[in-house]
């Protein structure tokens, strides 16, 4: 997974900056969206991941200068960001991994669910990949 930003919103007067994640690490993406701002996240070991905000506070830092965010402005944006957060939590749930145990079936389950609950998936996209998840378990 790759995250290529640019522009002064990002810290980037000149250039771009570029993080990179191999899906093997990814723990969880979402989108924290309010009224017409807010961000996408993706989580992954290591990473602490803290409330950002999309302008400049006192007590949250900016989503546009934390390398695992992209700050969005917009409904259209917030949909086609949790679109993305969808396509990548049916990736990994559908992963297959060496060693794994129904526990990790359980907690691709449970993610699903989640998506489901926040609108990121439609009760049949959620019944698709729930029945792929278990066929491959």
């Amino acid at each position: 997974m790759l995250i290529l930003k640019g522009g002064w919103m990002t810290g980037q007067l000149l250039g771009t900056n570029t993080f990179q994640c191999p899906y093997a690490n990814i723990a969880g993406v979402e989108v924290k969206f309010h009224l017409v701002t807010g961000y996408f996240e993706l989580s992954a070991g290591g990473m602490q991941n803290t409330p950002k905000g999309f302008w400049r506070s006192e007590n949250k830092p900016r989503a546009s200068h934390a390398l695992n965010c992209v700050s969005i402005c917009g409904q259209d944006q917030a949909r086609k960001f949790r679109q993305a957060c969808a396509f990548i939590m049916a990736r990994l749930a559908g992963r297959q991994q060496p060693y794994s145990s129904g526990n990790d079936t359980v907690a691709a389950l449970e993610r699903l669910a989640r998506l489901r609950g926040s609108g990121a998936l439609s009760e049949a996209e959620f019944r698709r990949m729930k029945a792929q998840l278990l066929a491959n378990a």
